[in-house]
């Protein structure tokens, strides 16, 4: 976690332009060196070498003037672009910010609210279920290294749950690791990129790939099937959920 104490008033140099203009992105690449000095430097750190858990907490962020939450992360807020900025100056010292066209037209910054009409479904716009565990775009060939939240009107009860898998694999014996390392699984894809399409499967895929000792996952649990199996997998996987929470 970095506690930032004290940051550069981002508002004057916010452009007057859309967040997903090339010309806001690249000033935002700009601020990124005036981020503070904790911030700055925990980032850097973390491209080059992240932490066991994966992830990083940075509070005190500033969001600037917030309107009333919309209808929908669509709909047209009338805010000021304090918050837009902010995040991509960080993304920008993480790497370069992508949006995919499907998803709510290429949106490089997404707006995500709670929809009525979404709310005990698997989607971002939910409100009523728990997420299941899932990596960013998992069906993707060109899936996000990074994943930058950042909350604006958050909810006393609700909680952004996280899982390593640098710290998992620890409790997992050696023939349930070596299976998620087999091209033997196949995701389909998430909805909020389909429209009116139906699903389908992608090609078969790892859950793990790269190093053995720090390798990275790919995972959902709700979209990923098994193309096959020698054993019952969904079991040993079940197994080990609960050595891994005993472990915990």
């Amino acid at each position: 976690m970095v506690a930032a104490t004290s940051w550069d008033d981002p508002l004057p140099l916010v452009p007057a332009v859309s967040p997903d203009h090339p010309e806001f992105v690249r000033a935002a690449g700009h601020f990124s060196r005036r981020l503070p000095a904790t911030v700055h430097d925990a980032l850097v750190d973390f491209v080059d070498h992240a932490c066991d858990a994966g992830a990083m907490l940075i509070r005190n962020v500033p969001v600037g003037a917030l309107p009333p939450t919309p209808a929908t992360p669509t709909s047209d807020t009338r805010k000021d672009h304090v918050s837009e900025f902010v995040l991509l100056a960080v993304a920008r010292r993480l790497g370069q910010p992508v949006g995919y066209l499907p998803e709510l037209g290429g949106a490089i910054v997404q707006n995500i609210v709670p929809m009525a009409t979404t709310s005990d479904r698997q989607t971002s716009t939910s409100s009523k279920v728990e997420l299941m565990f899932h990596t960013e775009a998992a069906f993707h060939p060109h899936r996000p290294r990074y994943l930058v939240l950042l909350c604006l009107r958050g909810d006393q009860a609700a909680a952004t749950e996280l899982a390593s898998i640098i710290e998992l694999q620890e409790v997992l014996p050696r023939s349930v690791r070596e299976t998620l390392f087999e091209p033997r699984f196949r995701t389909a894809v998430d909805e909020s990129y389909l429209g009116t399409r139906s699903t389908l499967l992608g090609p078969p895929m790892a859950v793990l790939a790269g190093p053995w000792e720090r390798p990275r996952m790919i995972f959902d649990a709700d979209l990923m099937v098994v193309q096959r199996a020698t054993y019952n997998f969904d079991q040993a996987i079940i197994v080990d959920r609960r050595r891994a929470a005993l472990a915990a």
